[in-house]
């Protein structure tokens, strides 16, 4: 998990549009209200589209996060298995697949996981649970075996 960047629901769609000019670096806010909770997220491309074209601009100047904000977008409390995270996700449509998912902690907004890091922790868990498999039984192998003969 990362920390994203969370802005206020009521705070002026216009700042963060400023905001996100300055730091392309930057892919997704995370809405938040008073009390930290998540209510849910603003991708660039999603601000960039709003605030673009001919009227975008003069139509959203004085509108606040919560007028702009995204409504679907992915969720997951802080001790979701990494498996059951990955399978959430790539069910996602094809417009959201790539968009970071919200990590909470309580509730509360704690941080992000890009898709990147959780092909990342999924492709670990995978090559860690592989080498502690016999090649020809695919049971456990002599890992699992010495660490249980230990105890």
């Amino acid at each position: 998990m990362k920390p994203g960047v969370s802005v206020k629901l009521h705070d002026k769609a216009v700042d963060l549009y400023d905001y996100a000019l300055k730091h392309k670096n930057i892919r997704q806010y995370f809405v938040v209200d008073e009390e930290e909770r998540l209510q849910e997220m603003i991708t660039c491309d999603w601000l960039f589209n709003v605030f673009g074209g001919m009227y975008g601009y003069g139509l959203h100047e004085r509108s606040d996060n919560a007028q702009i904000m995204k409504q679907d977008f992915m969720t997951i409390e802080e001790d979701t298995p990494v498996s059951l995270t990955a399978a959430e996700a790539m069910k996602r449509g094809d417009d959201t697949v790539y968009d970071a998912i919200a990590v909470t902690r309580g509730g509360k907004y704690a941080g992000q996981v890009t898709v990147r890091d959780l092909l990342q922790s999924f492709l670990q868990e995978i090559v860690q649970t592989a080498s502690y498999r016999n090649p020809l039984t695919r049971l456990p192998g002599n890992h699992a075996i010495q660490t249980q003969i230990r105890r």
